[in-house]
């Protein structure tokens, strides 16, 4: 659960590190390949927090 955490937490700050600079308007991180490491981490870390989510739920006993 800790590792789960720890992981949704970096892809989360990734993300928004990457959106942050993007918003910014740096021409790097228009390039296709930092738009996808944006969606990817973003993506990750939905699909971490579910996991996370769905463990909490079954080692809780709810």
């Amino acid at each position: 659960m800790v590792r789960t955490l720890y992981l949704l937490t970096f892809t989360l700050l990734m993300a928004a590190i990457h959106a942050g600079f993007l918003l910014a308007g740096f021409a790097q991180f228009e390039l296709p390949l930092s738009l996808a490491i944006i969606a990817g981490c973003g993506l990750a870390g939905l699909a971490l927090l579910a996991a996370a989510r769905a463990a909490q739920a079954e080692f809780s006993g709810a």
